[in-house]
């Protein structure tokens, strides 16, 4: 009996065995699979430093209120930036070319941080819908919340622009030219951020989502140059009009 029966209890033993390492090996998987939470400071340094698969892990989870917060924040920080300068009245006075008194400076100071965020809000979503038509129109897979979550973190490298603002203070020469090259460097490296935004919400090539990106400055200089061959036009026919009057007797 004993003889008879040890056979199948190896069998059963085998299968038993193999239905555990094939659920364990299901649950390291399904652990695998499960997405790693991340602090909101591991998603800043995340965008810095890998910013590819951060800004795809952003877009993919839809972080856009986050990333509406974060855009709003680095404009008001860089406005911030802004205010010695201004309240100052040197800096004020040197772009604009009139002289303002100290409190007419800081109106305007206080309205620039006030109204940019607000203005943010309004312009902030209208940008990522029009980029969410072009990458639909060039067959991109994505949605306007993940853009928007994108977008928003692919800003902060912004932040990095306050310093050097307040180091055009100092009022060298020398310091100007550092500082403005280094500006120069961070606004390309944002670009390039947004870039990437795009492209991994919408998971097509780097090509298509530079052209995305641009689409809004194209259209602007198409538009601009229409109206500049329109307004040539009327002056043009406005003189020749002038021109047939003259020479009637």
């Amino acid at each position: 009996m004993d003889d008879t029966t040890q056979p199948h209890e190896v069998i059963k033993d085998d299968i038993t065995q193999h239905n555990d390492i094939a659920q364990s090996e299901e649950a390291q998987e399904s652990e695998a699979a499960k997405p790693e939470k991340q602090s909101l400071f591991d998603l800043f340094y995340g965008v810095i430093t890998k910013p590819v698969e951060t800004l795809r892990h952003i877009s993919d989870n839809r972080f856009w209120v986050k990333g509406l917060i974060i855009y709003i924040l680095v404009l008001w920080i860089s406005g911030l930036a802004s205010l010695p300068s201004i309240l100052i009245g040197s800096g004020l006075n040197q772009f604009a070319g009139t002289n303002i008194n100290p409190g007419s400076a800081r109106t305007f100071a206080v309205l620039v941080v006030i109204i940019t965020p607000l203005f943010t809000v309004f312009v902030l979503p209208a940008l990522i819908g029009f980029y969410h038509v072009i990458a639909s129109m060039l067959k991109g897979k994505g949605d306007v919340l993940g853009l928007l979550a994108a977008i928003g973190f692919a800003s902060i490298p912004q932040v990095f622009f306050v310093p050097f603002s307040l180091l055009d203070l100092i009022g060298s020469t020398i310091i100007g030219v550092i500082t403005s090259l280094i500006q120069l460097a961070l606004a390309i490296w944002v670009i390039v951020l947004n870039i990437i935004a795009i492209r991994e919400t919408y998971r097509f090539s780097t090509g298509r989502a530079a052209i995305t990106f641009l689409a809004p400055v194209i259209i602007l200089i198409i538009v601009a140059i229409i109206l500049v061959v329109f307004i040539v036009a009327a002056v043009m026919s406005a003189v020749g009009g002038l021109g047939g009057l003259n020479q009637l007797p």
